[in-house]
């Protein structure tokens, strides 16, 4: 979208762009076991199946904070086992026990 691009100046005759993320969407899988939100002291984060990956969504921010990448095929399930942990199962079989650096709360 040219709205979301700035010329920023002008060299040898020809404009340049700088080009930033404006709006970012990461739709949920429509499944009932494929989103978890964990509460802690300070702060909330929602973990989510988006179709192979597993989006975490900070709702105080109102923002996507990140993406977990490594299943192949769709997420189906999507589990806080604590501030650290989050666990996610996929369409492929597989199960990820994906380890936050990050305390969440």
């Amino acid at each position: 979208d040219p709205r979301s691009c700035e010329v920023t100046q002008k060299q040898r005759g020809k404009n340049t762009m700088s080009a930033r993320p404006v709006f970012t969407a990461v739709g949920c899988n429509r499944l009932s076991g494929c989103a978890d939100w964990w509460t802690g002291a300070s702060h909330s984060l929602v973990a989510y199946g988006a179709n192979s990956f597993v989006a975490l969504y900070d709702p105080e921010s109102v923002r996507l904070v990140g993406t977990l990448v490594g299943h192949k095929k769709r997420v189906n399930s999507v589990r806080w086992v604590d501030a650290h942990t989050i666990v996610s199962g996929a369409s492929d079989s597989s199960l990820i026990v994906w380890r936050c650096d990050a305390t969440v709360g």
